[in-house]
Order: C-alpha cells, then sequence, then structure tokens
C-alpha cells in the first residue's frame, strides 16, 4: 500500500456526491424541465460517480479495483 492522499479522498468523495445529486435533481425541482434530457442527468451522474470512486481509491492508495486488475500508478 501506499501513502494516503488526503486532497484525492475529499475530491473523490465530492465528485460521488455531486453525480448521485444529478441522479435525482431533475426529478425533485421544475428547473430540471429547462435544463436537458433525464437521460443525460443519469449518464452524466453515472459518469461522475465512476470517476469520484476512482479518484477516492487512488487517494486510499489501493493498486487494483475489483475482481479485474486496473493497475493505478
Amino acid at each position: 500500500m501506499s501513502e494516503i492522499k488526503i486532497p484525492l479522498i475529499i475530491i473523490g468523495l465530492g465528485i460521488t456526491f455531486i453525480g448521485s445529486w444529478l441522479m435525482i435533481a431533475p426529478r425533485k425541482s421544475k428547473i430540471g424541465i429547462f435544463l436537458g434530457p433525464m437521460i443525460f442527468f443519469r449518464f452524466f451522474g453515472i459518469l461522475l460517480i465512476l470517476f469520484g470512486i476512482f479518484a477516492f481509491v487512488v487517494g486510499i492508495g489501493l493498486r487494483k479495483i475489483g475482481p479485474i486488475p486496473i493497475i493505478v500508478r
């Protein structure tokens, strides 16, 4: 295990939170009608959640993610 990088952990959690908020925001607000189709928000939210999890995993110092090793340097 390598060193823990606190800024990457915080950024990863923040990006994951924003991605999960985008998944529910258009349904909960009237402004969501003007922001674009719902499928765009779902796709962009899932993408942000994945990038946030990746940044978090790199921040805590793991070398492999999941059963298929994704090597990060």
